[in-house]
């Protein structure tokens, strides 16, 4: 393991002091004047064009994969058509005619479509190869903890699909649920019924069951990663009951500061617009620790393969910050990447060295406790 030098010192120690600090309200159950169910069940209630989406992502994930087996090639081509929906190459008709794509969704997060088609490209262009991934090398590497895990993996040992998830997560799904609600902040009391149509729409593409987190059946994604991580942040809770609060109060006239009585936000749903926003945010950050944890442990259990992976999914997470509605800070955003180093094959994976870079991560979002 390398040593870690007293130039990262300096630089942790200054980002610390500049780095932006931003808190996020936890849910605490609050009396409501107008009663709220415990599962998102609501009349009207419509997400199916985010179940679209999501099955979508599903199948071009699935379409990615196959090149983490040496030997399968990937088609690039097949990836860019997927991600604008031409040419019937989804495995049903549903999907195919359904006119969505996800093309259309990240035209406006700065880089993110252009990221994801690149990353699409260099899949089908690297998949050719016919050699395992080593240092220097693009190709397949295997896991020697977990059975018939590999990935293909850039020749600094960046792991594809993972910079694919993490910008599809951040750059895709979690941009809209925050500018959807972040926009109905604004609305009127005379758009309830629109307000009701999009705060629908958010939740479906926080890919949940409508009884979660009691219920986690089929659940991916952000819903994934923030059951996984409810013992650690509590997220899980705090996302779910300000959609059900907000959904309810949007139904009973509660939907500004100004429209309630008495005069709290606490159940208003511009609270909990701000709140799920802000639990996003803070649910990225959280996750961007917990992968390098997790590469960490696969690294003292000599799997270099799974670490670069969880390696690759941290720096794809922070990296997708730069999509996020209102925490993109591109030059401290970067300082911190710059700490993953450029090839992942000469990572340190010394306590001393991956704490700091807990420890900066969780500053940009208040983190008292990065261990987890």
């Amino acid at each position: 393991m390398k040593k870690i030098n007293a130039a990262f010192i300096i630089f942790v120690t200054t980002l610390f002091c500049w780095s932006c600090t931003k808190q996020v309200t936890s849910y605490v159950p609050v009396e409501t004047p107008f009663a709220y169910p415990t599962t998102y069940n609501f009349q009207g209630v419509n997400y199916a064009n985010q179940t679209t989406i999501l099955a979508m992502t599903d199948e071009i994930m699935s379409a990615i994969d196959q090149g983490n087996t040496q030997g399968i090639v990937v088609d690039s081509a097949k990836l860019r058509a997927m991600f604008n929906n031409t040419g019937s190459n989804f495995s049903s008709a549903a999907l195919n005619n359904s006119g969505l794509n996800l093309a259309s969704l990240c035209n406006i997060p700065a880089g993110a479509q252009t990221y994801i088609l690149q990353s699409m490209d260099s899949i089908g262009a690297f998949s050719h190869s016919v050699v395992p991934g080593s240092d220097g090398v693009t190709g397949v590497g295997v896991s020697t903890t977990e059975p018939g895990v590999s990935y293909l993996q850039r020749s600094d040992g960046f792991v594809y699909r993972e910079l694919v998830k993490t910008s599809i997560m951040e750059g895709i799904l979690a941009y809209q649920i925050q500018t959807i609600l972040k926009d109905s902040i604004n609305t009127s009391v005379a758009l309830a019924p629109t307000l009701a149509t999009n705060w629908d729409a958010a939740f479906g593409y926080f890919d949940v069951p409508t009884g979660f987190p009691t219920d986690t059946t089929g659940s991916n994604y952000w819903g994934r990663y923030s059951k996984n991580l409810s013992a650690a942040l509590g997220l899980d809770t705090t996302i779910m009951n300000n959609f059900l609060i907000g959904r309810a109060a949007i139904n009973n006239g509660y939907i500004l500061a100004s429209n309630a009585v008495p005069t709290t936000v606490n159940y208003a749903a511009i609270q909990d617009a701000n709140n799920i926003i802000g639990a996003f945010d803070r649910l990225v950050v959280g996750a961007a620790i917990h992968e390098l944890t997790e590469a960490q442990v696969k690294d003292s259990l000599a799997d270099p393969v799974v670490a670069r992976a969880y390696l690759s999914s941290s720096w794809g997470f922070i990296h997708s910050l730069n999509y996020s509605v209102d925490l993109a800070n591109p030059g401290q955003i970067n300082s911190i990447l710059a700490t993953y180093g450029t090839d992942l094959y000469n990572f340190n994976y010394s306590y001393q060295h991956v704490d700091s870079i807990k420890t900066v991560i969780g500053n940009l979002y208040g983190f008292t406790n990065t261990a987890f």
